[in-house]
């Protein structure tokens, strides 16, 4: 396990916001790109506004070949 203390210093009224990000598996067939442009958009237009994001990686962001893709390329 891995404990990682991060302080966010924010200012009065100020928001913040934790974005959990991962099984993105970008330009495989299963990625759904439209909504992952709308959650970059969204994030930009968040910072841009005056809010902090903090986002949490989860991982596959580019992986083509999870678990469940390898098990449908072999079925095929």
């Amino acid at each position: 396990m891995i404990i990682h203390k991060q302080y966010v210093v924010l200012a009065p009224e100020q928001t913040f916001y934790i974005v959990p990000m991962g099984d993105i598996h970008y330009n495989t067939t299963d990625c759904d790109k439209d909504r992952f442009h709308r959650l970059i958009t969204w994030i930009g237009k968040r910072i841009k506004a005056g809010s902090q994001v903090g986002i949490i990686g989860m991982g596959d962001y580019l992986d083509a070949f999870s678990t469940s893709e390898r098990t449908a390329l072999v079925a095929a």
